[in-house]
């Protein structure tokens, strides 16, 4: 993921898996308006993310991998830093998992979609770095300005220094 123009502070680089996604949910014959919410939902995710790092308490802190998934965001991408993973605690196969959860929460917070025909396929993991602002204490999301306390992120020290290296 190629860096945010005219970064501010020290950029670090957080290990994510991506997946590419094919979802759709069909409404029982007499749909609500929720229901074609929820379908309309289903076919704009194209691709989840899923931190490969680990995180202490997720769901009272917060995952990035889950507000990229619903936010959809759209980045200028580079190739080339290789296999290296600073950081990554998450298999693909979990992080699979995981990110059919998250698909299936933001489909349904359209409609409910116990009523729904939900069909959700996720193509083969990328690893992804993506940048973030490091202020020492806390990490800030470049696009959504969300704050992470450096202090829930396992292997912070390594991420560090992968982030340096990739940058020299």
């Amino acid at each position: 993921m190629a860096p945010p123009a005219q970064a501010q502070h020290a950029l670090l680089y957080l290990p994510y898996w991506s997946f590419v996604v094919t979802a759709s949910a069909q409404p029982p014959r007499v749909a609500e308006a929720s229901h074609l919410g929820a379908r309309d939902r289903a076919a704009q995710i194209r691709r989840a993310f899923v931190a490969a790092y680990a995180i202490y308490r997720p769901t009272y802190i917060g995952e990035w991998g889950l507000v990229y998934t619903r936010i959809q965001p759209t980045w200028d991408t580079r190739h080339g830093h290789g296999p290296e993973s600073p950081g990554g605690a998450i298999s693909s196969r979990d992080a699979k998992r995981i990110a059919r959860h998250y698909i299936l929460a933001e489909i349904d917070r359209a409609a409910d979609i116990g009523s729904l025909d939900v069909q959700v396929e996720l193509g083969d993991p990328e690893l992804w770095a993506i940048p973030c602002y490091d202020l020492g204490d806390k990490l800030r999301c470049p696009w959504t300005r969300a704050e992470l306390p450096a202090a829930v992120i396992d292997d912070l020290s390594q991420i560090r220094q992968g982030s340096e290296r990739r940058e020299a």
